[in-house]
């Protein structure tokens, strides 16, 4: 399984101490290379933990949760040695979802609390948490139609700011949807380093970018008439649908010409000429 490193700032004292105030048998201690100790009876806890086996997708990397799994202590470097654990199964913490954290030192058993940074999610439901605040904004070359369809690729970009704990991944890059469809939705997500969660959703894009089928009814090109046909548009669009079809004709001693104009509701727009003789 895949393992990776955990910091953890905890009072060695504490998660050295076993049954009887004695260090048990069972640590192997190593030489350390550190010199300097971050406070007197504290030091910096590295303990090689077991990936947990959920997480989530922020700035395009998996950030793991702490919570869903019981972790084990293998081993805690100091500044003066490494102890190594012989049996991990005596020393393990159990984060919650509420942000508390249930350590087994042996026979010892602390009850502490915990935040996230950008390795690690926080607790889910914290109480002390404020949301962080994420927005979404649309763009495109051209504006929606006062049918609510757009033409052009839509560009959804997103803003986002901490309001307690700070961000963990950034906040989410734009998304670009080229491709037709009704409907459509983006949403994304930005956590805080304390598990504060904000959501932005930018929903009810329509985007057609394919123009309409448009032909002439009546007249047919390279024909001579003694007497003008009446001209006809007809037109269609299977997704956004027609919004307009118009017939224009222009007309000398010797030719006639009829042109078609569709429209749909996104905007898109395709013609159709058609020239005649007349007699």
């Amino acid at each position: 399984m895949k393992r990776l490193i955990l910091i953890l700032g905890l009072t060695l004292l504490l998660a050295l101490v076993a049954c009887g105030g004695q260090q048990p048998d069972s640590q192997e201690v190593l030489p350390g290379e550190g010199t300097e100790v971050a406070g007197e009876g504290l030091a910096t806890a590295t303990p090689l933990l077991e990936a947990p086996p959920e997480g989530e997708v922020i700035g395009g990397n998996i950030i793991p949760t702490l919570t869903g799994t019981t972790w084990e202590w293998v081993d805690t470097t100091t500044p003066v040695e490494t102890i190594v654990a012989v049996d991990p199964t005596r020393y393990t913490i159990t984060f919650n979802d509420d942000g508390t954290a249930n350590i087994m030192a042996d026979c010892n058993s602390v009850t502490a609390t915990y935040t996230g940074d950008g390795t690690f999610l926080g607790a889910p439901a914290a109480a002390d948490r404020r949301d962080p605040r994420i927005s979404a904004r649309r763009s495109s070359t051209h504006e929606k139609t006062r049918y609510g369809w757009y033409r052009d690729p839509v560009t959804v970009r997103f803003t986002c700011a901490a309001r307690g704990a700070p961000l963990v991944g950034g906040c989410p890059g734009k998304v670009v949807l080229r491709n037709n469809g009704a409907k459509r939705s983006v949403t994304r997500s930005v956590r805080a380093g304390d598990g504060g969660v904000g959501r932005a959703t930018a929903a009810g894009i329509n985007l057609d970018r394919t123009r309409p089928t448009v032909r002439i009814s009546g007249p047919r090109s390279g024909h001579a008439y003694r007497r003008l046909p009446t001209a006809r548009c007809v037109a269609g669009d299977t997704l956004s649908k027609v919004a307009s079809c118009r017939i224009a004709r222009r007309t000398t001693s010797r030719t006639a010409r009829f042109t078609a104009t569709a429209t749909d509701k996104a905007g898109n727009v395709r013609t159709r000429t058609v020239t005649v003789r007349r007699r």
